[in-house]
């Protein structure tokens, strides 16, 4: 009927009534077209993760993420149809990806475990990242933790570790080669290091 098809159309349009406020407001991103969704945009959901290749000049200046305002015009509130900008699929994991992922990384874990035995030593180091994701970890003094830039432990790029990173990781596996073959390799003072240099 046509009443239905009136509700059903206020309920699609519904969903593209975006607010933004002054401060954190979750993206936009763009997503497959449907029935439900024909334009393919939606707010990111908790949980989902934005990579670190996005182009920020696009965000900051055209959009990306929110809305291209040089393609918006506030006399004409239909142009939000075209104004839209979504973040494309390739600059963001969806909840299902990052589920995906996670179970991978077990997956991996488990298998290099189980090869390495009793003849190996072994570490895991996401879970020994993992542990310290909230409270860091202290070397002499200075703390270190997964924050990005600020954290001391990955280099600016987000997926390398720093010279500081790395040698934290090199103390964990000698720590596990000592305590497997009853070794004695030093540790190594991470502090004297380079740290990550800020831009």
């Amino acid at each position: 009927s046509k009443a239905a098809a009136a509700i059903y159309s206020s309920e699609i349009a519904a969903q593209y009534a975006f607010q933004f406020n002054t401060g954190l407001n979750a993206f936009v991103v763009a997503v497959p077209p449907t029935a439900s969704n024909p334009l393919g945009i939606r707010r990111i959901k908790e949980g989902e993760l934005i990579t670190l290749a996005i182009p920020l000049d696009s965000v900051k200046c055209h959009g990306m993420g929110s809305l291209n305002t040089s393609k918006f015009d506030p006399t004409n509130p239909s142009s939000i149809l075209s104004a839209h900008y979504g973040i494309p699929g390739h600059y963001f994991l969806d909840l299902g990806e990052v589920a995906i992922l996670k179970q991978r990384t077990s997956e991996f874990n488990a298998y290099i475990k189980s090869k390495a035995g009793s003849a190996l030593a072994y570490v895991d180091m996401n879970a020994f990242l993992e542990a310290y994701r909230e409270k860091g970890l202290m070397y002499n003094g200075v703390e270190y933790s997964l924050d990005f830039v600020t954290g001391g432990i990955f280099s600016l790029d987000g997926i390398h570790l720093s010279p500081r990173g790395n040698a934290i990781v090199a103390n964990q596996v000698m720590e596990a080669i000592n305590e497997t073959f009853g070794a004695t390799l030093p540790m190594i003072d991470v502090n004297k290091l380079p740290g990550t240099v800020l831009p």
